[in-house]
């Protein structure tokens, strides 16, 4: 009696959870707040296992994604050519990829008695430092790692300390999941040895000179992430990725099982590679969002597809046709100019888009604005290693935000003329205003922005130019 009666209550936990989860999604989307944590926060204190319970019952299975850069994208391009295959897809598409964000979109997705469609797919961004505590209770059959780089220091540590923790949680699994992992970071390689079985490993092999290439100025370790002992580098790809060997224990970049190729920039929003797998097959690879750290959210969403079987030319043909998440080169028509919104959190993020626009938009206007709330990281030195003097050629260049006076100074350093640069402080519409008010019709405008200032701003472009709300963005 004991047992029938702890689950029943049970069952009515989870199903109380589901039903106030659904009204305060539905409260925050009238109110225009996404509604992306806070359902899913609430859901877990009546019910503690929802995420547990709720993972278990995705019939496909779950797959999970985790990177410093590039995770939301992965996730939402993986998502869609899922649903090009006819799967029905459970996914946090608005980016909340804590324990609180994930619930939420489970519960979005599911019915009120927690049950969703049959043979669906759970796709799953998961942030990297909360892996040690969601992956136990989303027992994935799948994880793609796409990279490790230094991002928040005061929230994750060292680069090398978080993949440890990321590596001890993966061993500790009783079934751990298939990782597919990019072959040419040497922080998420060593994860091989954490005994989770053969890996799938994907990476690139040739760069044209007209792709943008981030090179090793920026790199987050120079050793060995085994011995320690000095890495040495035939092609430098990103940061720290790329093809290498270590002097010491003889490590060195494992041979993806799939590969891009030939890689040629087709102008700024687009971009081609040949996709080829060590077995023989191979795939002529179309985007229309620009840089090669795309060509690697590409690569690892396609290895993952193909472990589904799932992965044929139908899929790289609608691949040639996604859009990337809001502020991931976001293209908006504002008054007759051109907007680009980028987000950045990272030098090796940041260094990526960098690169794109001094090699397609150059001499081009800039609104750069930094933030430093928890979601952004406290610490704002790290945009003294990113490459801001590649854009020292840019119009004018305003900055705004809490910290838009040191991001100032940081482009005064960067080599841009004292002239051409003004803060316009913390008043972020105000910033817009300054900016556009520089910027002639027919002309284009980056906007740079940190994790919630880009959310600022794309709330006052939601009123001004009529685009979609970032949960409703490629949904």
């Amino acid at each position: 009696m004991a047992k029938t009666y702890i689950t029943a209550m049970t069952r009515i936990r989870i199903i109380a959870s589901i039903i106030i989860g659904k009204m305060l999604i539905l409260l925050a989307r009238l109110l225009r707040r996404g509604g992306s944590s806070l359902p899913g926060r609430v859901a877990l204190r009546i019910a503690p296992g929802l995420l547990c319970t709720l993972a278990a019952r995705i019939e496909g299975g779950v797959v999970a994604v985790t990177a410093t850069n590039g995770k939301t994208t992965t996730t939402r391009m993986l998502a869609g050519l899922v649903r090009h295959a006819g799967r029905p897809v459970v996914t946090n598409a608005s980016g909340a990829n804590m324990a609180g964000g994930i619930v939420s979109a489970m519960i979005e997705a599911a019915s009120l008695r927690g049950r969703f469609p049959r043979q669906a797919l759970g796709i799953i961004e998961v942030d990297e430092g909360s892996i040690p505590a969601v992956l136990p209770l989303l027992r994935p059959m799948l994880l793609l790692v796409g990279n490790f780089f230094r991002d928040q220091l005061d929230r994750y540590g060292e680069v090398a300390i978080l993949a440890r923790r990321v590596g001890e949680t993966i061993a500790t699994l009783a079934n751990p999941p298939r990782l597919v992992i990019n072959a040419d970071d040497p922080i998420a390689a060593s994860l091989a040895d954490t005994g989770s079985g053969l890996p799938v490993w994907f990476g690139v092999d040739a760069v044209a000179e007209t792709v943008p290439v981030s090179g090793g100025e920026t790199a987050d370790i120079r050793h060995c992430p085994v011995c320690h002992a000095p890495l040495e580098y035939s092609l430098r790809v990103m940061g720290h990725l790329g093809r290498y060997h270590c002097r010491g224990c003889g490590r060195q970049r494992p041979e993806p099982d799939w590969s891009a190729g030939r890689t040629l920039a087709l102008g700024m929003m687009q971009q081609e590679y040949c996709l080829a797998h060590r077995g023989g097959q191979s795939f002529t690879v179309r985007l229309s969002f620009p840089g090669i750290h795309a060509v690697y959210n590409s690569l690892g969403a396609l290895a993952v597809l193909d472990q589904l079987g799932l992965l044929d030319q139908g899929a790289i043909d609608w691949l040639a046709g996604f859009i990337p998440p809001y502020g991931r080169f976001e293209k908006i028509d504002l008054a007759g100019r051109m907007v680009f919104l980028m987000l950045v959190k990272n030098p090796a993020g940041a260094n990526a888009s960098l690169d794109i626009l001094a090699q397609h938009a150059p001499g081009g206007d800039v609104l750069i604005l930094l933030n430093d709330l928890a979601a952004d990281g406290r610490d704002i030195s790290w945009i003294y290693d990113a490459g801001f003097e590649s854009i020292a050629g840019a119009g004018n260049v305003t900055t705004g935000g809490r910290r838009a006076d040191a991001m100032a100074l940081r482009m005064l350093h960067a080599g841009v003329p004292g002239s051409r640069i003004e803060s316009a402080g913390g008043d972020i519409p105000r910033a817009l205003e300054m900016a556009m008010s520089k910027t002639d019709p027919g002309k284009s405008l980056a906007i740079i922005a940190t994790y919630t200032a880009m959310h600022a701003i794309r709330a006052v472009l939601v009123r001004r130019a009529g685009i979609r709300d970032f949960w409703k963005d490629g949904t």
